[in-house]
């Protein structure tokens, strides 16, 4: 079964109470829209790509709701997949910053159960309280990819994969769970198989599919001086 909607007001709370602020609206609509199942992000350099599919991630982290009889909440499983363990490790490292340092320190939630975070071991992996898992993968090694159902899958930098690892691997990984796809990525021309996802998702051509941009002033703490000046410049 798909994952329960979060209602938009205690989404909003969460983030509230996390320290998360975003700079544009499009990153609202990003951040709110569990009506559609993938979402296709291109965005230019320091537009804080990276960091909102990370937030994306935290409601769909802290689990399903709970069932009827209070057995809640139930555990969900999260792969960030990147070309390379270092490019995975950008939305984690946001993760792991909520679920390891800000929650238990500052929200009173309970530690995880293990954490890890050695990208150069090919180790990045969170095991809550709760039991849900948090991920990291590379897709140099896409046997790492088959087996498992997902009930989300980010894919960091999304137009530097080939199109196998979302068709053959990654896809059939939400089927059983109905989940969640983030395809975060500067634009990159040689990547065909996400521009067709991206014009689905523009044009509305798919009821799983929506595309979102948005400028660097989608990151708050992007210096607009620092904009300015590069296009008096250039």
């Amino acid at each position: 079964m798909p994952l329960p909607l979060w209602p938009e007001e205690k989404q909003l709370a969460l983030y509230e109470a996390t320290g998360y602020r975003w700079g544009h609206e499009e990153t609202r609509r990003f951040l709110l829209d569990w009506d559609h199942r993938y979402h296709v992000v291109i965005c230019p350099r320091r537009s804080s790509k990276s960091y909102s599919a990370a937030q994306k991630a935290l409601p769909i982290i802290l689990g399903r709701e709970s069932l009827p009889d209070g057995s809640g909440p139930l555990p969900t499983r999260v792969w960030i997949v990147g070309p390379t363990y270092e490019l995975a490790e950008r939305e984690f490292r946001y993760i792991w910053d909520i679920l390891v340092r800000i929650g238990p320190r500052e929200l009173g939630w309970p530690k995880p159960l293990l954490a890890r975070d050695s990208k150069k071991g090919g180790e990045l992996y969170i095991l809550t309280a709760w039991g849900s898992e948090v991920v990291g993968k590379s897709a140099d090694k896409p046997q790492s990819l088959l087996g498992e159902a997902v009930d989300l899958v980010i894919l960091s930098e999304a137009a530097q994969h080939v199109a196998d690892v979302w068709t053959r691997y990654l896809e059939p990984t939400l089927t059983t769970t109905r989940g969640y796809a983030i395809f975060p990525t500067t634009p990159d021309s040689s990547a065909l198989w996400l521009h067709d996802l991206w014009v689905k998702g523009k044009t509305g051509e798919s009821p799983f599919i929506r595309a979102y941009t948005r400028p660097v002033t989608g990151n708050p703490t992007y210096p607009l001086d620092e904009l300015e000046a590069k296009r008096v410049f250039y």
